[in-house]
């Protein structure tokens, strides 16, 4: 991570340089041109971009205290057949619809999952259970480091 964080620094570190620069130079080129009100506005607006890129990735770039908890004990109901957490308090409010309704689907589709490989059953599912916190919790992608822990 450390390596990651010094590259970081680097490209940021020459950003800065660069753009300075680049605006002192179109600031000399702007002053040795005075009747040229585009190259005016052309400095004008390339430090003001850059002194909006520096705002945003200073805003993009910071730590985030929020934690997310993604339980993986599911209970296996015999008479329904079903697949679900116990108690859904606590956890993110799309889990109950999407592991219910998984585990309706799948009740209707292979009842014989639920008496089969119990332990495969409910690895799958935790994967499920994984995979749709991912992609409704995390739809862009832009994750965050998160710790998942398990036996």
């Amino acid at each position: 991570m450390s390596d990651r964080w010094d590259f970081f620094k680097m490209a940021a570190i020459a950003y800065v340089v660069s753009s300075l620069l680049a605006i002192i130079t179109a600031a000399i080129v702007s002053w040795e041109n005075a009747a040229s009100r585009n190259l005016a506005l052309a400095t004008g607006t390339l430090g003001a971009a850059s002194t909006a890129f520096l705002i945003q990735l200073f805003f993009e770039l910071r730590t985030s205290e929020e934690q997310d908890h993604v339980s993986t004990e599911f209970t296996i109901d015999l008479s329904g057949p079903s697949i679900r957490q116990w108690n859904y308090t606590g956890t993110p409010s799309f889990r109950i619809g999407i592991e219910t309704g998984a585990s309706k689907w799948l009740a209707a589709n292979n009842a014989a999952a639920f008496t089969g490989d119990r332990d495969l059953l409910t690895s799958h599912f935790a994967l499920f259970s994984l995979l749709c916190f991912l992609t409704v919790q995390e739809f862009d992608w832009q994750l965050r480091e998160l710790t998942y822990r398990s036996k």
